[in-house]
């Protein structure tokens, strides 16, 4: 089942992509990327501008 999660690049929002994407979870993220954190580390992550 496709999962969309906003916010996905804060710290919330990359464990909860973390375990979907263990979970063999479709994952699609929104956000701003304002905190510029960009927890997010994966060789699935693709990042548009």
């Amino acid at each position: 089942m496709p999962i969309l999660i906003t916010g996905g690049a804060g710290y919330i929002g990359s464990h909860m992509v973390k375990y979907f994407q263990e979970n063999n979870e479709e994952v699609t993220i929104i956000d701003n990327l304002q905190s510029e954190s960009m927890k997010i580390r994966s060789k699935w992550t693709i990042f548009l501008r």
